[in-house]
């Protein structure tokens, strides 16, 4: 692979990195709120356990009709469950947050890929014209095709 193809492969990585990112900032957000909104179904869980376990009105009750462990254990269960969404929520937040990291490490050590590709460009371009009378004619005529087609475009936006 020439220099010029590395250049190229950089530049389109750090393109698909900065989409990446930008995609993750949406979905770590997301699941932010869905850690927070676990962790509220946690407490919850947790405030109805503890209320099942200690003596009060509602633990009487259900200790006078029968049936304390039943409910006991429903609770219990229904904590577990909350415990684990909240894990695996917060476990998730976590990967993302890391490999929102990773991402950006990798994207940093990519700086200047841009210059580096469009400076190899011009340097092959250069080559090119000097070497070759013909494909140097052959990118002058293309280049002035597109400047023209440039300034006729930017006329057709400036008129809209």
């Amino acid at each position: 692979m020439s220099l010029l193809q590395e250049a190229f492969q950089e530049l389109r990585r750090v393109e698909k990195i900065s989409i990446h990112l930008e995609a993750l900032k949406f979905k770590i957000s997301d699941q932010k709120k869905e850690v927070k909104r676990q962790e509220k179904i946690l407490q919850k869980e947790t405030i109805d356990l503890d209320k099942l376990g200690k003596m009060s009105l509602v633990n009487l009750f259900v200790k006078v009709m029968g049936n304390k462990e039943a409910a006991l254990e429903k609770e219990r269960q229904e904590y577990l469950m909350a415990f684990l969404e909240y894990e695996a929520a917060a476990n998730l937040l976590q990967s993302l947050i890391e490999e929102r990291d990773k991402l950006k490490k990798e994207k940093s050590a990519l700086f200047g890929a841009d210059k580096r590709y469009a400076s190899m460009l011009k340097e092959t371009e250069l080559q090119l014209k000097i070497s070759n009378k013909t494909i140097g004619n052959k990118i002058r005529k293309s280049e002035e095709r597109l400047n023209n087609f440039l300034a006729l475009s930017k006329e057709i936006e400036e008129a809209i």
